[in-house]
């Protein structure tokens, strides 16, 4: 690591000290009322202004809580490859959960939760976005921005569009960006690009998965990733449904995704959920072996973001009037 990336990490192992630990996630489990979530969001960083909290509220300070932090983490990179890196990724993954909300018509509030605020795709806009009726509405507001993501959403401007085309087209335009901020970084980071490309890959070919055998076209596999082959991911869309939990290890030992995998594959929403829990935990690990080098920034990344979701999900368990034990279910590890 340079010189001028030990301040970066350094920063990102301080902020990592006031990521919530098992005695406040029990705590807001634990919680009944929205008064004392945002009691307990209070003394760890999360400022509620409202005195008389309702779910939105208390889920708009997690939102603009977690922004802040990664505005301060970015304060303290040296340049800006790594600001690209990472929140390229990050905006990717938020602005597919809202055009997929968008094409749902889910409420604007429900459109936002899981998401990370970043400099580049901050709080407010998020919002505003999520507002938006349509996916073409939500295209055509990046365009007007300038968005580096609008060219991959220019289908969209023109009639009804096709999720998981636009998915593919956000992670390519993504992954383009994060590859080349992490040429220019060198050191771990490279490998951190290839690892959600090879998701991303995997994801395409899972949601492909019983649709009448059709493969994986190679017009939705994305390069640069390292561990899953054009030829593993048309294995996997081609499967039966009922085959794939017995494919995956197959098609995916002795790749970096194989370690990821659950003992028990389920389906797609929730083996991505583990793997998810898994790619994070497995960072955590590398973050220990390796204090300085790339690990500790992308543990607290991921971790973060792990934060933001259980937080959200303890919130609207409350809304919703779940006891403790299924908001723990509904949360997942921590």
């Amino acid at each position: 690591m340079t010189a001028t990336m030990d301040a970066l990490v350094v920063r990102a192992a301080g902020l990592s000290a006031h990521l919530l630990d098992p005695a406040g996630r029990a705590a807001l489990l634990r919680a009944v009322d929205f008064a004392t979530i945002a009691r307990e969001l209070g003394a760890r960083g999360y400022a509620v202004a409202d005195p008389r909290p309702d779910a939105p509220a208390l889920e708009l300070a997690i939102r603009r809580g977690a922004g802040a932090r990664l505005r301060q983490l970015a304060r303290w990179e040296p340049g800006e490859a790594l600001g690209r890196l990472l929140f390229a990724l990050e905006d990717q993954r938020s602005l597919r959960g809202l055009l997929r909300g968008a094409a749902a018509g889910v409420p604007a509030e429900a459109r936002l939760l899981g998401l990370l605020p970043t400099p580049t795709l901050p709080e407010r806009v998020q919002a505003e976005l999520a507002r938006l009726p349509s996916v073409a509405a939500i295209a055509a507001l990046l365009a007007a921005w300038r968005s580096p993501f609008a060219p991959a959403l220019r289908p969209a401007r023109a009639g009804h569009p096709d999720l998981l085309s636009i998915d593919v087209a956000l992670a390519r335009t993504a992954g383009a960006m994060a590859l080349a901020a992490a040429r220019h970084l060198g050191g771990g980071w490279r490998g951190f690009v290839r690892e959600a490309i090879d998701r991303d890959n995997l994801r395409t070919a899972l949601l492909l998965v019983g649709r009448g055998g059709d493969l994986l076209p190679a017009s939705l596999f994305l390069p640069g990733g390292e561990a899953l082959t054009l030829e593993g991911c048309t294995r996997i869309a081609a499967a039966a449904p009922d085959q794939v939990a017995a494919l995956l290890p197959r098609v995916l030992a002795a790749t970096t995704l194989a370690p990821l995998l659950p003992p028990e594959i389920g389906d797609p929403a929730t083996l991505e959920r583990d793997l998810a829990d898994r790619r994070r935990q497995a960072w955590q690990r590398r973050a220990r072996r390796d204090p300085l080098g790339a690990a500790p920034v992308v543990s607290y990344l991921l971790s973060l973001r792990a934060e933001v979701v259980f937080l959200q999900r303890a919130v609207w368990g409350v809304a919703l009037g779940a006891p403790p034990p299924r908001r723990d279910h509904a949360a997942g590890p921590p």
